[in-house]
């Protein structure tokens, strides 16, 4: 009978050990996994995207205020690069881009001319190296707002090889390229790719569709 109380106690203890190396190796594990996903968040917050969110109406009807976003920052780092250029990474005409202009907040617009091109305004329409723009995207266009930078009927500028006018959709609102002037490659901070709020618009951001047309 003594032995088998003995042999009994050690069973027990053998199993309270098991029983504490399992909740030892569980916390380990949970404790492992909280750091990989601090380390990946953190990798992809600095390194890939980070989140923005839409301030105001100018980006109407497409995008609304208080709107989440995620922004790719592979194109700020392979922008204008060969890189770029193979996998996509160049902002275009129609991407939707968050910039900041120095002293300002986050602004969220839609590019409308690239480095090299020239740009002008005329019956409410822009046009881009002499060619009209045609936008084929949803668009409160009216262009009745003037900017200090560039109005109705103004002779065209051209930008320079890092500058970009940049327009919100939402064109008789919109605190844009017409008031700011260009805006330079480096005060981008990546394109719009995805919206996760709301979640009746949840999903992947596209490109806007345009064309230049002859006239």
């Amino acid at each position: 009978m003594v032995e088998q109380k003995i042999m009994n106690s050690q069973q027990e203890q053998v199993v309270l050990q098991q029983l504490n190396t399992n909740q030892e190796n569980i916390f380990v594990d949970i404790l492992q996994s909280i750091a990989i996903a601090v380390v990946l968040s953190i990798f992809l917050y600095v390194f890939l995207v980070t989140p923005n969110e839409v301030d105001g109406p100018s980006m109407e009807p497409n995008y609304n205020d208080g709107d989440l976003l995620f922004t790719s920052k592979l194109h700020r780092w392979f922008n204008d690069t060969t890189i770029g250029d193979t996998f996509g990474f160049n902002y275009q005409r129609g991407d939707v881009v968050v910039f900041q202009k120095p002293g300002l907040s986050d602004f969220v617009k839609r590019v409308i001319a690239v480095p090299g091109d020239t740009i002008r305004i005329e019956n409410g329409v822009y046009y881009v190296n002499g060619e009209r723009l045609e936008e084929y995207y949803n668009l409160y266009n009216d262009l009745r707002r003037d900017g200090s930078f560039l109005r109705e009927g103004d002779e065209a500028i051209q930008l320079g090889e890092d500058e970009y006018f940049l327009s919100g959709d939402n064109r008789n609102v919109s605190h844009d390229s017409r008031a700011l002037g260009p805006i330079k490659d480096s005060w981008i901070k990546g394109k719009v790719i995805f919206r996760f709020w709301p979640l009746s618009e949840f999903g992947i951001a596209e490109r806007g569709k345009s064309e230049l047309v002859q006239v």
